[in-house]
């Protein structure tokens, strides 16, 4: 075994944007997909259709594109005429309000007949608000409409329930996220943009600190953080069949904050100490949720990927790897092995010990917690045959801020009740001894912060279960380096006996 050595519809149909509708009623809707391939596409679309997209059923509408939006009918249209009427100054469309567009008879299909109108480009953030009007003639003579409430043929022009989308800011090239040639409006995207970087492109953040609202990638589009960059999203996040990779390097690390939900999958290329740099090893965690460890061996440990295993000169147990866990009750350590590797996922917030054959990024692919807080339980067990400390992990793809304690949510702060009195602190394993210590330490006077994956120790307060507590609002958008090497926070060194 190897031990950490330096740490001992007839039926009227309600549509809207969630309903289910099968393109076999009377009506819209926009996450639909037609059941024919439209003129000009080379796939089924979206029943809002970006039109810049002809190969991708999309129903986001991006800057740089006119939309198609198509509308159903199961009866005889034969001789009628299909209008749509929309507004971009935020009113409700109706027969008298919003401008006018004439449908073109798309497709028949027993007994589908399906009509696609074209809404002109719109700038970044306009909100498209639009319905359909049937008819023997013209708009005013109207008799039939199809709005988000469903087809009718009796209605209320004054309480007209509208289809609606808001206009995403888009990339139209692959490029830099601060350069302006890289966006369809031709300039970096605001706080408040709703950005999605479009298929087959990638657009960096690099040195330095981005900020959106939403943000969403399409169809191997990417997002790449480099290791001196740093992106906050302050509402949603979703990858479709897209890439997110955030980089770092010995003292540089990317940072990521997702404020609103998340969906969709993020790779945080983490650098991880070698065997044998300074003291050697590294403690890190999972930046990411749901990511099994055999799933991270087997992507960091075939080929010539990083993952050392023994000691890096092949000692040790049987398949065992360069990966393992502390264990407080007992004070000992133990490496994952072939054996156990299959059952076992990384826990948010926990530490583990770490180590690359040379100094390298090791790949960890799962989703982002957005959870309000994360919690991770400590205790001490110096009154058994244990140890009061405790290994633990930042859960963020993004830095976490340990003090001041004249500052709140910072994890000190929140954590003071349950880390022990006498030990208040962060206490980083720095890989170096030349003053008799490998780690640092990190109080309540330091402005440091914890690097994302981080692996720490804390001593624990109580001889019972408490959890220390992680909050979304210890995260900042910051860059910079972890506990090993460049390290040049605030600190103090200190001795950490376990």
């Amino acid at each position: 075994m190897i031990f950490f050595k330096h740490i001992s519809f007839t039926i009227v149909f309600l549509l809207s944007l969630n309903n289910v509708f099968g393109q076999s009623g009377n009506g819209h809707s926009q996450s639909t997909t037609l059941s024919y391939t439209a003129s000009g596409y080379s796939t089924s679309t979206k029943m809002l259709q970006d039109a810049g997209s002809t190969s991708l059923a999309k129903n986001t509408i991006n800057n740089n594109a006119a939309s198609h939006a198509f509308v159903n009918f199961t009866f005889d249209t034969s001789g009628k005429n299909v209008y749509i009427i929309y507004t971009t100054d935020g009113s409700t469309p109706n027969k008298s309000n919003g401008s006018q567009v004439s449908a073109n008879f798309s497709n028949y299909s027993a007994p589908n007949s399906t009509f696609t109108s074209t809404i002109p480009p719109q700038s970044a953030g306009t909100t498209v608000k639009y319905l359909f009007y049937i008819s023997n003639s013209n708009v005013a003579s109207a008799w039939g409409k199809v709005d988000a409430s469903g087809y009718g043929t009796d209605w209320n022009e004054g309480t007209m329930n509208a289809f609606s989308y808001v206009v995403k800011t888009a990339n139209t090239q692959t490029g830099t996220w601060a350069t302006g040639s890289t966006w369809a409006s031709g300039s970096e995207p605001s706080d408040s943009s709703d950005v999605e970087i479009i298929a087959s492109t990638t657009v960096t953040v690099s040195s330095t600190s981005a900020t959106t609202n939403d943000l969403s990638t399409i169809s191997n589009g990417a997002i790449t953080i480099a290791k001196n960059g740093a992106l906050k999203i302050t509402g949603n996040f979703s990858n479709s069949s897209g890439n997110i990779n955030l980089n770092s390097d010995s003292d540089e690390f990317s940072s990521l904050i997702i404020e609103g939900g998340a969906s969709g999958n993020i790779i945080y290329n983490r650098y991880v100490n070698s065997l044998s740099n300074g003291s050697g090893w590294d403690l890190v965690g999972s930046p990411v949720n749901g990511l099994q460890i055999s799933s991270f061996v087997s992507t960091n440990d075939s080929g010539g990927s990083p993952l050392a295993t023994g000691n890096g000169s092949g000692d040790g147990a049987n398949g065992e790897y360069a990966i393992g866990t502390y264990n407080s009750s007992n004070n000992s350590w133990s490496n994952f092995t072939s054996a156990n590797v299959s059952t076992t996922q990384f826990t948010p917030g926990k530490g583990y010990q770490m180590a690359t054959d040379s100094g390298a990024t090791l790949t960890f692919t799962g989703t982002v917690d957005t959870n309000a807080t994360e919690t991770i339980a400590i205790e001490d067990y110096s009154d058994g045959s244990g140890s009061q400390w405790n290994l633990i992990s930042n859960p963020y793809p993004s830095f976490i801020t340990i003090g001041p304690n004249s500052t709140t949510d910072t994890f000190l702060e929140v954590n003071d009740d349950v880390i022990h009195a006498t030990y208040v602190g962060v206490y980083g394993y720095d890989a170096d001894n030349s003053n008799g210590s490998n780690y640092t330490i990190y109080n309540n006077s330091s402005n440091g912060k914890i690097a994302p994956g981080q692996g720490f120790f804390v001593a624990a307060r109580s001889t019972s279960t408490a959890n220390i507590t992680f909050k979304e609002e210890m995260q900042t958008a910051s860059t910079g380096d972890d506990f090993i090497s460049g390290d040049n926070m605030e600190n103090t060194e200190v001795e950490l006996r376990i």
